[in-house]
């Protein structure tokens, strides 16, 4: 059975009125009992350009990099503006500010280089890399790149 299609007759004018006046699509759609898809399809259809708006005001913006570089997580950020944690991560990414270490990832990571910087000196006097690595529970290729993370040049072989 082929299904009918039923074309609803919407109020493009004034759902286009409302739309440049600022009122988000989602927010038409719902009042006119239709999906979002259907209101955007009937402004271009009509002649209106659709641009893609984030419900994020300037002000917004501005807080969750403040709060984030406060120190604040992105969880805690997200729900402080009731933004989402995602929406967060794209903000503080635009600004240019990198991932925060958690104080865990921190802890993580000194133990880490502590363990790297206690092989150092035999990792510079040319002892195995395949030892070494194995003593850290890693491969050589890790071994020597978080060794040149911490700015200890790549050992030469001793015969």
């Amino acid at each position: 059975m082929k299904r009918r299609s039923t074309y609803l007759q919407l109020p493009v004018d004034e759902i286009a009125a409302r739309y440049q006046a600022g009122e988000p699509v989602s927010r038409i759609a719902k009042a006119y009992g239709v999906s979002h898809p259907t209101i955007v399809e009937r402004l271009r259809s009509d002649g209106h350009y659709v641009e893609r708006r984030s419900s994020v005001t300037a002000a917004q913006r501005a807080a969750t990099v403040e709060l984030y570089a406060s120190g604040l997580s992105g969880k805690a950020v997200a729900k402080r503006l009731n933004i989402s944690r995602t929406m967060v991560r794209k903000l503080v990414t635009a600004s240019g500010m990198t991932k925060q270490l958690t104080p865990e990832d921190r802890a993580a990571a000194d133990l880490i280089d502590g363990r790297y910087r206690d092989i150092a000196p035999r990792y510079q006097a040319g002892e195995s890399t395949h030892v070494l690595a194995r003593e850290c529970g890693v491969s050589r290729s890790t071994l020597q790149r978080r060794m040149t993370a911490l700015g200890i040049p790549r050992a030469r072989r001793v015969p």
